[in-house]
């Protein structure tokens, strides 16, 4: 459980910085409350959900701007560091499942617990319908990829680094045995 803990800690870190700096959300805030953190965190996971429409060139959920490959990016790097830090191909998947899961889970509540903080009513429930059928709708393949892309680059960094430890160890072993002893 240990390694799962370090792995998740990780994993959402990354992801949520990342896209935080990289995408920059400008989140318009009507009030000073600690709701202004969920939405916030809504505009920077939102471009996260479309990472196969990013790459193709669509538009990103809510009509906003296309991204190119910098979601699927910060999905790769995030699952690779954590695949590298495990270095165990069940934990590794299992910690960027949850990842992902855990930044989708987010997405949908932040949208609905945020709704205080919105202007008015009408525009909240315009945006949210939008968006839903937008993602939900139009690009199912966009939130199926977000919970499969991760954890198989996790379990392949995973692989390809016990295939390192054991070629080190591989490597220590026949170089013990090639000296004769005397």
């Amino acid at each position: 459980m240990k390694g799962f803990g370090a792995g998740l800690a990780l994993g959402l870190g990354l992801i949520t910085l990342m896209s935080i700096l990289l995408f920059q959300p400008s989140v318009q805030l009507y009030q000073e409350t600690q709701l202004n953190l969920l939405r916030v965190l809504m505009a920077a996971y939102t471009p996260l959900l479309t990472p196969l429409s990013s790459i193709a060139g669509a538009e990103a959920v809510g009509g906003e701007q296309g991204y190119g490959v910098l979601p699927i990016i910060i999905w790769l790097v995030s699952a690779f560091s954590v695949g590298f830090l495990l270095g165990d191909i069940g934990k590794s998947a299992k910690t960027m499942f949850a990842s992902a899961s855990i930044i989708i889970l987010t997405w949908i509540a932040a949208a609905f617990l945020a709704a205080p903080s919105w202007m008015d009513t009408d525009l909240w429930l315009r945006s949210l319908d939008a968006m839903a059928s937008d993602l939900l709708i139009n690009r199912p393949m966009d939130l199926l990829s977000t919970l499969i892309i991760p954890p198989t680059a996790a379990a392949l960094a995973a692989t390809l680094s016990q295939v390192r430890i054991r070629r080190g160890e591989a490597g220590e072993q026949e170089d013990y045995l090639s000296y004769p002893e005397y």
